[in-house]
This record gives C-alpha cells, structure tokens and sequence, in this order.
C-alpha cells in the first residue's frame, strides 16, 4: 500500500502474453496475431484494462493516470517494439487494479483516475516487474528457438558428412552417424527447454 494526500491506496498488475490477445481487430488482423501473417511480436498494440475497486473504468482511457503509465514505461527495454508515446507493438494485455478508500477520478462519470506523482510511481514500479519477467520469457523462448535452427541445420547435414566420412575410410555408419546425432543434441541442448505458465523453466 501507499498514500496519496494522506489517502491511502494499492495498485495491482497483470500481464497476459501471446496468442490472439492485444487490442480490438477485424477478423483479417487475427491471422497476423496467430502468425499467419505479419511477425507475432509487432501484429498489433498491446490493450490496457483499467479497474477502480473492482470496476471497469471503460472510457477516458488517455486521460487515465494507469494508461498513461503504460505508456511512459520504456517497453524497448523488455524485447518489445514501441513507438514514442504509444502502447508497445505485442499481443499483449496489462490489467491494471487500483484499491483505495477514495479513488481521484477526474470527474464525476468516474471513469478516469487522476494524474497523481505517487500512483503513477506504483503503477510504474507494478509494471516494470511485469516486464522484467515477461522479458526473461521472451529472452528464453528466442534462445530455444536459435538453439532449435541450429539444430536443424546440423540434422539436415549429418547424412552428408557419415557417406562423405565412409568414403574416406572404414567406419561404421551407423554408429558414427548416432554419434553425430548425440553431439548435436549435445550441443543445442536448449532447443528442448519448456515453460510452465509463469515462464519458468520446466526441469526434465
């Protein structure tokens, strides 16, 4: 909990990743969010969801102290794409909660939260944690996806190098190319990390 005004008040935050999430889209864009057509990553802007007390604020949106601290966190700095003064570039969605015993809506249609230093500050800080993790998320997803390419590309040529190999000298082909299989397992062991649903790396 803080304080603001001698009013005291608490933020909560979550963040959902992936699939077809992030703001509302004609049915052509939700391709592009699948990844049947433009890159995942930058398909479409990422929604924010706003409450007060457990009541969605659903207008006003820009004039809203929460959104506008979306907006102002540096989201470059967690792997997303964002362009100044706008909402990241992911399928994305940031739910923001604020408790208090007198919320400072902007008018009476309550349905924006005013531009105070001190909630801005917990909205910021809620935020950031959010996209630490789901940037440690994304930095372990594109490694295992780096790690599986390279995968790929030594299977795709181990055939090539046993007849090469076999032709040069007695070897048993089998064994060696089996060996060769082992190594590239070895080696790109991270193409077969798995993640639970916070992210984390799941141990075989």
């Amino acid at each position: 909990p803080a304080v603001y005004r001698g009013n005291p008040f608490q933020i909560a935050v979550g963040l959902a990743y992936g699939g077809v999430l992030g703001a509302d889209r004609h049915d052509e864009d939700l391709d592009a969010a699948t990844g049947n057509g433009k890159d995942n990553d930058t398909a479409v802007s990422a929604r924010v969801i706003r409450y007060a007390n457990r009541v969605p604020l659903l207008y006003q949106q820009s004039s809203c102290c929460l959104f506008k601290s979306v907006v102002d966190t540096k989201w470059n700095n967690y792997g997303l794409s964002q362009s100044s003064g706008a909402l990241p570039r992911a399928p994305m969605v940031i739910l923001i909660h604020m408790s208090s015993v007198w919320v400072p809506f902007i008018s009476e249609g309550k349905e924006a939260i005013a531009d105070y230093d001190e909630i801005r500050k917990e909205v910021k800080l809620a935020v950031a944690d959010c996209g630490r993790r789901l940037a440690t998320l994304l930095k372990r997803k594109r490694t295992r996806a780096d790690y599986t390419k390279r995968r790929d590309v030594f299977t795709r040529y181990i055939d090539e190098v046993v007849d090469s190999v076999r032709a040069l000298t007695t070897v048993n082909k089998e064994e060696f190319r089996k060996a060769l299989v082992d190594l590239s397992k070895t080696y790109t062991a991270q193409a077969d990390l798995e993640f639970d649903e916070h992210g984390k790396v799941i141990k075989l």
